[in-house]
């Protein structure tokens, strides 16, 4: 009697531990099955069955237990901060460091999710920047970059958008951090900007002496101009005015006569 009792026991010790776990199975389960979207994020719920998706706005939701499955995308711009080598027009190695700001399209996330996939970034992303940095390069010799930089930007931000709206990937601003050279290239622009320094400061002394020279051409002319006006206009009473304008105010000491044979003394 004692063991019917004792197997009866430990089956109803066994069925408890099966409702019990069966009751926190339950609850894992339904717990699982409530999901939050944050604000700056969509989710994408795709039907394990049908394959089909759905966009998901923030707020929190519930799914089916293993028939649904959600992946979450940050729509927030996002920054991409890398290098990119490219040949110049005049096959200069180019160095551009580039800054990229992105984001999914809002509305299509779950096309990019369906096209590309959560790894869009190392997919499709970083890709297109390479490829459309690298052609704008080669539109341009090495000098023109630097006195083109914005020029250079716009393309290859135009490049970036065509290349990537296929994709649902909105670029918002594309920005040039640094151009640079080969040390070989950096030392002839060095030497050539020392030469055409040099160039300029030949050309303005060479102005500057020139125009030293016709000042002095105009000085010495208008002297000549004014000593010739002032022979014509001369006059023994322009020459008596002169006279009296140098006179101290002194009278003569002595006075000689006109025919220097006699002398008189003007004090006595």
């Amino acid at each position: 009697m004692a063991s019917v009792i004792d197997v009866n026991a430990v089956k109803g010790k066994k069925g408890a531990y099966v409702v019990i776990a069966l009751i926190i199975l339950a609850g894992i389960v339904i717990w699982g099955s409530f999901y939050a979207i944050a604000p700056g994020e969509i989710g994408v719920k795709v039907d394990t069955v049908t394959g089909n998706t759905k966009s998901i706005e923030p707020g929190y939701h519930f799914k089916r237990p293993f028939l649904d499955r959600i992946y979450i995308y940050n729509v927030k711009t996002q920054l991409w901060d890398e290098s990119t080598v490219g040949a110049s027009r005049d096959l200069q190695e180019i160095t551009l460091e580039l800054q990229v700001n992105f984001r999914p399209v809002y509305e299509d996330v779950n096309k990019l999710h369906i096209n590309v996939g959560q790894q869009y970034v190392t997919r499709v992303l970083e890709p297109a920047i390479y490829e459309s940095a690298k052609s704008a390069i080669a539109q341009y010799n090495a000098e023109e970059m630097l006195e083109q930089r914005d020029n250079l930007r716009a393309v290859i931000e135009t490049k970036l958008k065509d290349n990537l709206r296929q994709y649902n990937i909105a670029i918002e601003a594309v920005n040039i951090k640094d151009i640079d050279f080969k040390q070989a290239f950096n030392d002839a622009v060095e030497t050539k900007m020392i030469e055409a320094q040099k160039v300029k400061t030949a050309e303005y002394k060479m102005m500057q002496a020139e125009q030293e020279k016709k000042a002095a051409i105009l000085e010495a002319e208008g002297e000549a101009e004014r000593q010739r006006l002032l022979a014509q206009s001369a006059s023994r009473d322009s020459v008596s005015l002169a006279w009296i304008a140098k006179w101290n105010g002194e009278l003569p000491k002595t006075m000689a006569g006109s025919n220097a044979n006699f002398i008189v003394d003007l004090r006595n």
